[in-house]
């Protein structure tokens, strides 16, 4: 309790006065730098982030909660900004999106009717929606749209 005084009567007296990051940012920074960018877990983090989406893709059930807690905090990670979600995450999320539905895209046509590559199509853009919705950064949607 005392830690917690010190530093809140800190961040109201020193930070504001002295034009330094609060001792919440500072924390964010060090856990962005040391543990979410960290060489070993960053791979292992976003791969299995793409994998759950791959998988809510092909029609498997998965853990949304987990995801949209995990997207936020990268977004939270960027401190006032979206640089680490987009760059840790968003940009090969895209890609692998663009990969996937272009091979998906490539089957479906040679094997269906252009009615039914339209419904599948419409499908596909409401799914994405929905994706955001559920646990992406609002601001990926116009970009997953684009894909």
């Amino acid at each position: 309790l005392m830690i917690r005084d010190i530093l809140m009567y800190m961040d109201r007296v020193y930070v504001s006065a002295n034009n330094k990051a609060t001792v919440y940012d500072m924390g964010l920074q060090l856990f962005r730098d040391n543990i979410a960018r960290n060489g070993k877990i960053k791979p292992r983090l976003r791969k299995t982030l793409l994998k759950l989406v791959h998988n809510e893709r092909n029609g498997e059930i998965i853990d949304r909660s987990l995801v949209k807690n995990i997207t936020q905090m990268l977004v939270e990670l960027g401190v006032n900004s979206r640089t680490v979600y987009e760059e840790d995450f968003e940009k090969l999320f895209l890609q692998n999106s663009s990969l996937f539905y272009r091979a998906e895209s490539q089957d479906f046509i040679t094997t269906s009717s252009c009615p039914d590559y339209m419904k599948k199509v419409e499908n596909r853009l409401k799914e994405e929606k929905a994706r955001v919705s559920h646990y992406l950064d609002p601001a990926t949607e116009p970009k997953i749209r684009s894909v």
